[in-house]
């Protein structure tokens, strides 16, 4: 089975982290792992941390660094990219309270709240299709 939403997360990384260069991931759990693995060969911004209020529970995920909101250095990222398919509005909240200063971008806003289907065929050569 072909998987739709990594060629929907293609399109929206490129459209929406354009002209960042450093994106911190806001969240840590099993979307981000998903989302590391869709973004790892795509032009763009470099995810250099993810933030998460479970710090204390997930020390780095495919070796980028997991840190709380209060001990991130802002100094490492330009943007901060929610990293979430069912919490989106939740964790776009308390970004908005932690980091008034810096740009947060949504990967599924103005979708309704998923989960959404993760299993199934990531395509090859999704980093060369043609597209904007």
């Amino acid at each position: 089975m072909l998987n739709f939403w990594p060629f929907y997360i293609r399109e929206i990384w490129q459209t929406r982290v354009r002209g960042v260069q450093r994106v911190a991931l806001f969240g840590a759990g099993e979307h981000t792992r998903w989302l590391l693995e869709v973004v790892a060969k795509l032009p763009g911004p470099r995810v250099t941390l993810l933030i998460d209020d479970r710090a204390e529970h997930i020390r780095e995920v495919k070796g980028i660094c997991v840190v709380t909101p209060e001990t991130a250095d802002r100094r490492t990222f330009d943007s901060i990219v929610i990293s979430s398919d069912s919490r989106e509005e939740q964790l776009f909240a308390r970004a908005k309270q932690c980091f008034l200063d810096t740009p947060i971008l949504r990967l599924y806003d103005g979708l309704p709240a998923g989960p959404y289907e993760k299993q199934g065929d990531v395509p090859a050569g999704i980093d060369t299709l043609p597209g904007p």
